[in-house]
């Protein structure tokens, strides 16, 4: 199965700045709010435009999975054909191997044949020669080194058979998996088409409107992210205020205790309500991580000479990029080699945390991971985003969802 390469160029245009889409969308709503039909349009134009990014985000996604499966599959088939040539070349040596054995067999009978009919005529005299030719052969074949060759025939044969039966589930296997991959294939046009329809779809005031909608949900998710981050560190410094002055060992922890009036003592239930806090545990410091990698900075300008690049599904070269094909080629030019995908990318890195963040390090999303860039610091990455938009630096929390870190050995 050969996948077409195409460039889609002119699929998803890239989304422009926002000033540029808020001033677009408040121009829309100066032109249309001088009465309630421009307000109702206004309004169905928003609610519009909202359903057509969600649908293209959604698109998005399942295109980046979908590309990873190709990946995948594409590994998978690589490697089958290679255990199909060897098998094909093992089949051939072991049928070199039985004719070679089969034309020594013809040659040790032709020779019984010769010398036993030289033996019967001193030997047998007016008996049947024949019949003493034939008993003669089968001795030579049933004696010595002739047995042994018998035994190397049916050998060879036996280990021909088992190579022929390996060749062909090799060969099963891998029409399985170009199956396989011509539908993730047609998959992904189907996808990759949807996008177009509904971009075709866009035009003026919509397109302007999608932008801008695209530009909001970014912005809402880069917040959300950010929230969480602080939320996160707050939960962590005030766990860390709870247990320092029992691991400083603090006047108070030292003084004796204090006899407490009855009547000011804490109620049972408010006694086991203060528990959980008491007994919080003490927070777990990030494992540590090494060093960032020496080439990271050469692998940096390798990605940032292809700004500009478009994105291109399986593309790994400057003809055009996915998001891990990026991350694969950038780190080659540093001398570092990474594997294909980015779930595998993801598996054969370190895993930090998004305080451990240095320039060099990737970063994941989602769960399966079906996206990849390389951070750059300041809060920034260079990717390559989608089918139709170019390699770029974006904030790291501009896709939303679950990320993760991984650092380049």
């Amino acid at each position: 199965m050969h996948l077409t390469s195409w460039t889609l160029s002119g699929l998803l245009r890239p989304i422009r700045t926002a000033s540029v889409v808020v001033a677009a969308v408040v121009t829309v709503g100066l032109v249309t709010s001088s009465s309630n039909v421009g307000a109702q349009s206004v309004e169905g134009l928003r609610e519009k435009a909202a359903k057509v990014a969600a649908e293209l985000d959604t698109l998005q996604e399942k295109s980046d999975q979908l590309n990873e499966d190709y990946l995948q599959t594409q590994e998978e088939i690589s490697g089958l054909q290679n255990e199909q040539r060897a098998n094909e070349q093992a089949v051939a040596d072991a049928q070199v191997r039985l004719d070679r054995s089969r034309e020594q067999a013809t040659g040790y009978l032709v020779e019984a044949y010769v010398g036993a009919g030289v033996q019967n005529q001193v030997a047998f005299g007016n008996a049947n020669p024949n019949e003493a030719v034939n008993q003669q052969v089968l001795l030579e074949l049933l004696q010595g080194d002739r047995v042994q060759l018998a035994d190397g025939i049916t050998a060879n044969q036996q280990d021909l058979d088992a190579k022929t039966q390996q060749l062909k589930a090799s060969g099963t296997q891998l029409e399985a998996r170009k199956s396989q991959q011509a539908k993730v294939v047609s998959q992904l046009e189907s996808s990759v088409n949807r996008q177009q329809e509904l971009l075709d779809s866009t035009k003026g005031e919509l397109r302007a409107a999608v932008e801008a909608e695209q530009e909001r949900a970014a912005a809402a998710a880069a917040a959300a992210a950010q929230a969480k981050a602080q939320a996160a560190a707050q939960a962590q410094q005030a766990a860390a205020a709870r247990v320092a002055p029992a691991q400083a060992g603090s006047p108070a922890a030292k003084a004796p205790a204090v006899q407490t009036p009855r009547s000011a003592r804490p109620s049972p239930a408010a006694a086991v309500s203060q528990a959980p806090e008491a007994a919080a545990a003490p927070p777990q410091a990030p494992l540590p991580a090494s060093a960032p990698n020496s080439a990271a900075g050469a692998a940096i300008a390798a990605a940032q000479s292809q700004l500009g690049t478009p994105y291109r599904y399986g593309g790994s070269s400057p003809g055009g990029f996915d998001c891990s094909g990026l991350m694969l080629w950038s780190w080659a030019q540093a001398g570092v080699s990474l594997p294909r995908t980015s779930g595998a990318q993801r598996g054969g890195t370190q895993r930090i945390t998004r305080e451990q963040l240095q320039p060099g390090d990737l970063v994941f999303y989602r769960n399966p991971v079906g996206h990849v860039g390389m951070y750059l610091g300041g809060g920034q990455m260079i990717h390559s985003p989608h089918t139709g938009d170019v390699v770029k630096i974006s904030p790291i929390d501009r896709m939303g969802g679950s990320m993760s870190f991984g650092r380049v050995g």
